[in-house]
């Protein structure tokens, strides 16, 4: 069945939607690095490619996004996404409660 309304998918706010849906299968064969969840913190994972390092991020309404840069610098991306999510564990408890 076929919508008459053209509705965006889940990919779509990318560049590439090729390359999103890409990187997106090899997260879910469990490549690279991840953290978070969708509900809260949002869900974060790192692939790292020859030259390009891709950071993928699934919000809570299930959309993707992947943003790819030189290997240096989205290493130094992972890492302040890392530390960002450090911070809000310390913060909330296991619900995703803010302790303050």
């Amino acid at each position: 069945m076929h919508s008459i309304q053209h509705h965006p998918g889940k990919f779509e706010a990318n560049p590439s939607q090729l390359l999103a849906e890409t990187v997106y299968t090899k997260t879910c064969e469990g490549w690279g690095e991840s953290l978070g969840d969708c509900e809260t913190f949002g869900y974060f994972s790192y692939i790292e490619g020859k030259r390009y390092g891709f950071i993928l991020n699934e919000d809570s309404q299930g959309f993707v996004y992947v943003d790819s840069y030189p290997k240096a610098q989205a290493q130094a991306k992972w890492k302040a996404i890392e530390l960002e999510y450090d911070a809000y564990r310390d913060s909330t408890d296991e619900n995703g409660v803010s302790q303050f």
